[in-house]
């Protein structure tokens, strides 16, 4: 059980990862599944992080996108992974909130421990949400777990404003963010 802490989340420093989507997604699944599978001709045939970076990881034009995207929204991305296909945030969660149009809360665990958790599913520029397939660490909750998202086209942003510009990552769930799978 969990029960709420009065008021918004505190503006605590979060260190967040914007995972991006593989380019070439339907091989990238087909050499994961091989390369797990006993029997597979690619079963442990691994690749080295650069042959990876070449097959798999989005196009420099994409990760542009992305991380320019990421700054005219007052965020400052870290370098992108060696494997092309993430970018680690740090931000303040007021910062967060603004920049992904989202709401942080935060409950208590019957642990003691505080935990915040986005309200809903972050929102990107229409442009750019193709690329992101999720944002981990806005949940406290599951920690080191993959939060896949999907585009959903432009959303409902707070107030009822309706914007063709950004779309959402979010699923239909209890909490209206991307959530574990």
């Amino acid at each position: 059980g969990t029960a709420p802490v009065a008021g918004a989340a505190s503006p605590r420093p979060m260190s967040i990862t914007v995972a991006l989507r593989p380019r070439h997604q339907r091989q990238f699944a087909r050499y994961a599944h091989g390369v797990a599978t006993v029997g597979s001709p690619l079963y442990h045939r691994y690749l080295t992080t650069a042959q990876f970076r070449r097959r798999f990881a989005p196009t420099r034009a994409t990760v542009r996108r992305v991380e320019a995207s990421l700054r005219a929204r007052g965020l400052r991305p870290g370098q992108l992974d060696t494997n092309g296909l993430a970018f680690h945030v740090r931000a303040s969660s007021a910062r967060l909130e603004r920049a992904f149009s989202v709401t942080l809360a935060t409950v208590r665990t019957v642990a003691g421990r505080d935990v915040v958790y986005a309200t809903q599913g972050p929102a990107f520029d229409a442009g750019v949400a193709h690329a992101v397939q999720a944002v981990m660490g806005m949940n406290g909750f599951a920690r080191d777990t993959s939060h896949l998202a999907r585009p959903l086209g432009s959303v409902s942003l707070l107030g009822g404003a309706r914007s063709p510009h950004v779309a959402s990552l979010s699923s239909n769930t209890s909490t209206g963010g991307p959530q574990a799978c």
